[in-house]
């Protein structure tokens, strides 16, 4: 099921999917600590918002992880934020990499350069509270949609197009 959530684009799903597999091999349920650190992540970025009167929010958040990466507990949250524009997403990840410290080599821009599935977000992971990461993934709302639903997105909206219009590697 994670190959067809990714060929099809639901990104979502397939971080969901993952996310279940891990926590059932593992045997660990989500610690309470865990939920809270991310509320506290999740106050801070709408913190963020409104004194530079942005026009986002935080949309979702995925499943919390909490496993062993061999140097003690790793703690990660995925979070969506959803903003009017895209002037605005990279605006947002301006000012989250001034508030937070950025993971070397973690920024991602799908904006700039879509998957080859028609997925577009900017990716970055930050270093949060007491050890925990999370990760961003900023997008317009249509962006959001996309990695939602993926291609069905596409298929019932008014102006619709062929597959090959929306994902020109298929021709």
């Amino acid at each position: 099921y994670l190959q067809l959530a990714d060929l099809v684009c639901m990104n979502d799903a397939c971080e969901e999917l993952q996310t279940l597999l891990f926590l059932l091999s593992s045997g660990k349920p989500v610690s309470k600590t865990l939920h809270s650190q991310f509320e506290q992540c999740k106050q801070t970025i709408e913190e963020l918002f409104l004194l530079h009167a942005f026009d986002a929010h935080v949309e979702h958040r995925l499943p919390l992880v909490g496993g062993n990466d061999g140097d003690g507990m790793k703690q990660h949250v995925i979070i969506g934020i959803e903003c009017r524009d895209i002037d605005t997403c990279y605006r947002v990840l301006s000012v989250l990499h001034r508030s937070f410290r950025e993971k070397p080599l973690s920024f991602q821009d799908y904006i700039n350069s879509p998957r080859i599935n028609g997925y577009q977000a900017l990716h970055t992971t930050l270093f949060a509270h007491e050890g925990m990461t999370m990760e961003c993934r900023i997008g317009t709302t249509d962006m959001r949609q996309y990695a939602r639903i993926g291609m069905a997105s596409l298929c019932f909206t008014q102006d619709q197009m062929g597959l090959n219009d929306y994902l020109p590697w298929l021709r």
